[in-house]
């Protein structure tokens, strides 16, 4: 394995706003450090999704077949857009209740959120694989199980750190705003946010 090279490469990527940014901050106005981790660890659990699936071959099959990767793009762009729609109307509702209240925005929201997520899906069908070593080496099924979860595991370590580290300084940064407001600006923003980085990569591919 190329560790290095994988820790290099997932840095920016896991620093990048998208789903489960949005959803960790939603959840941290109004569930604090405890909602962030209901993001994460559904996010991490679609990330060992893909991994498994990968290293036994199972997301490979996307590649060979055009139209089932495109009823995928179609059925996790249509979800994400669905969980942007409900993020600005809570947002133009101004509502003071707690959006994440319950599991709604937890972590099998999170979890579904990644593992249609058609980026995720191809960063592990073709980028990790040059980093496990699969893509050069004969590996038993075993040893591929291994290098992906490791990969993984290292992925989902960077990931959960840059969301509990920019939601904390963000809720920090803004204690002179009320969490009403601040609630009202994160759904509109981010919902938006979430809709707009959706339909650019959706038009994009």
């Amino acid at each position: 394995m190329d560790v290095i090279g994988f820790i290099a490469t997932i840095m920016p990527i896991a620093l990048s706003p998208g789903a489960s940014f949005t959803l960790a901050l939603n959840n941290a106005v109004t569930q604090g450090a405890r909602g962030v981790l209901r993001v994460i660890v559904g996010t991490a659990l679609g990330i060992y999704t893909h991994a498994i699936l990968t290293s036994i071959g199972i997301s490979a099959l996307l590649l060979r077949y055009p139209a089932l990767m495109r009823a995928l793009t179609l059925l996790g762009t249509g979800y994400l857009v669905y969980l942007a729609s409900r993020l600005i109307q809570r947002g133009w509702q101004g509502s003071a209740r707690s959006p994440t209240s319950g599991r709604s925005l937890g972590i099998r929201v999170a979890y579904v959120a990644n593992v249609l997520n058609i980026k995720a899906i191809l960063l592990y069908v073709t980028v990790v694989p040059l980093f496990a070593g699969a893509a050069r080496d004969n590996q038993p099924l075993a040893q591929s199980v291994i290098s992906f979860m490791t990969l993984a595991t290292m992925h989902v370590a960077i990931m959960g750190g840059c969301l509990l580290l920019t939601t904390q300084v963000l809720l920090r940064s803004a204690h002179t705003i009320t969490m009403q407001r601040m609630e009202t600006a994160i759904n509109l923003g981010g919902g938006l946010m979430l809709l707009g980085l959706t339909l650019w990569s959706y038009l994009k591919g």
